[in-house]
């Protein structure tokens, strides 16, 4: 059982008398800082909330999480291999510390405490667009007859419609880091990924041909029997609709802003055990295009025609049977798609080494 360590030290000054938390997270556990101590309220807008305790450890690959922008003060700050402190909605953290130490004789990203400022994983990360389309205006429509002068052609397909763009990635928070001495670590204020655009709709289904009851006696040009209609078309079943194309992709978020002012630096060099990352997020990719409407069907029509044999002088009825054209799949989309562009990158400033 991963175990979680808290140490207070009680401590005199002069007459008055007051408790500093000094806080030791094991390694891989993971807790929110208000539930080990209390915030005092600062009277800055930005900074609404202010922590302080002696010394705050965090052991390898444990996360301490904050949730609202904050001072955190301490006296010493030690952040083992990928130990976090992670301000979870991207608003600003400010460390006040004597010591600095995330990255002491280490080597590597993956060897660094870590503090970051990136937006919760669901939201630097978000799941896929969904797009709400309305009823569409028009259903299946098949053709239609009642008689020779009261008929219809099947009715193609509605066209999908595009699906709606991905929201623009999220805007990643600011670090403050004021330190007596500094000993490096990775510093993360990345833009989270644009979202992905919603797929597009479906096509609509073609309508169908008029399929005529089987043998009811259809004669062309007899005057005394219900004609078939002039128009063969009325056989032929419509295309289904185009596919509506997917939307557009988000547009990345914006890199935030890192600050680090030390006195001085013990044994830091960029891009080994101090590293930061301010790079806005990648655009969103564009949703998947929708299905093509389902084509409509042939329609159908059995009929006789009267034949004379004139060897005999008699006639004698013959049954035939015609079929029209299906309708055809439309793959082509209705319109065109772009991916999201990539989020402004943010800005670095140290000062002190």
């Amino acid at each position: 059982m991963r175990r979680l360590l808290l140490l207070i030290l009680f401590q005199i000054f002069a007459s008055s008398v007051w408790a500093r938390v000094d806080i030791i997270l094991d390694e891989g556990v993971s807790t929110y800082l208000s539930h080990l101590v209390s915030a005092s309220l600062n009277d800055n807008e930005e900074l609404q909330h202010s922590y302080d305790m002696g010394s705050l450890i965090l052991n390898n690959e444990s996360s301490l999480y904050i949730t609202q922008s904050s001072v955190l003060k301490a006296h010493d700050i030690q952040l083992q291999r990928q130990a976090k402190i992670h301000m979870l909605n991207g608003g600003t953290l400010k460390i006040e510390t004597d010591i600095f130490d995330g990255g002491y004789k280490r080597v590597g990203r993956d060897s660094l405490g870590i503090v970051s400022v990136e937006q919760h994983p669901d939201i630097f990360n978000p799941s896929q667009k969904i797009s709400s389309f309305p009823p569409p205006a028009q259903e299946r429509i098949d053709a239609q007859f009642s008689n020779s002068n009261n008929w219809s052609v099947a009715r193609p397909g509605v066209d999908g419609r595009k699906g709606e763009p991905g929201d623009k990635g999220a805007h990643a928070g600011n670090i403050h880091i004021e330190s007596k001495i500094f000993y490096g670590g990775l510093f993360l204020a990345r833009g989270g990924e644009g979202q992905k655009g919603a797929p597009g709709e479906a096509g609509g289904p073609g309508g169908s041909g008029y399929r005529f009851p089987p043998l009811v006696g259809f004669f062309p040009n007899n005057s005394m029997a219900d004609h078939f209609p002039d128009d063969i078309h009325i056989l032929y079943g419509a295309n289904g609709g185009a596919p509506g194309a997917g939307g557009d992709g988000g547009f990345g978020g914006d890199g935030g802003y890192i600050s680090i002012n030390a006195e001085r630096s013990e044994s830091v060099i960029a891009g080994v055990n101090f590293i930061y990352d301010v790079v806005g997020g990648r655009g969103g990719d564009v949703g998947e295009a929708g299905s093509p409407g389902i084509a409509g069907e042939a329609g159908k029509v059995e009929f006789q025609l009267l034949l004379i044999q004139s060897q005999n002088n008699y006639t004698t009825p013959y049954q035939g049977e015609f079929l029209g054209q299906p309708g055809q799949v439309n793959t082509t989309v209705t319109s065109t798609n772009k991916s999201g562009e990539p989020g402004h990158n943010g800005t670095m400033n140290t000062e002190g080494f």
